[in-house]
């Protein structure tokens, strides 16, 4: 359903907006739309290879990695739509993401 709403929210904005004439605010949903979009995607092929049987995770854990690995391909929109993007910039960001996504992975398997 969110990927439903985020994809009809993408369309609309793509066919009723000029990119030269939209505020700042146009852009910033634009971003969490597609970021919406990631997630549902995301969360679809992960439950698709647990029904398979290929990985046993958990619903809570899916949705975890969904909603950390979904903020890679929109951080790195955001860096290209205002020119800043390159090749050391995607190194660091997959780095960065992975670590923190260990980390916190540790993090929740201790208290838990």
């Amino acid at each position: 359903m969110i990927g439903f709403i985020a994809t009809v929210g993408i369309g609309v904005l793509f066919v009723a907006t000029n990119p030269e004439n939209v505020p700042a605010v146009v852009f910033i949903v634009l971003f969490l739309l597609l970021y919406a979009l990631f997630y549902a995607a995301l969360g679809l092929v992960i439950l698709v290879l647990r029904r398979l049987d290929i990985i046993s995770w958990t619903t809570r854990r899916i949705r975890r990695t969904a909603l950390a690995v979904a903020c890679v391909p929109v951080f790195l929109l955001i860096l290209q739509s205002i020119g800043q993007l390159a090749i050391k910039d995607v190194v660091l960001t997959v780095g960065l993401f992975v670590l923190l996504y260990l980390y916190f992975n540790r993090t929740f398997i201790r208290s838990t």
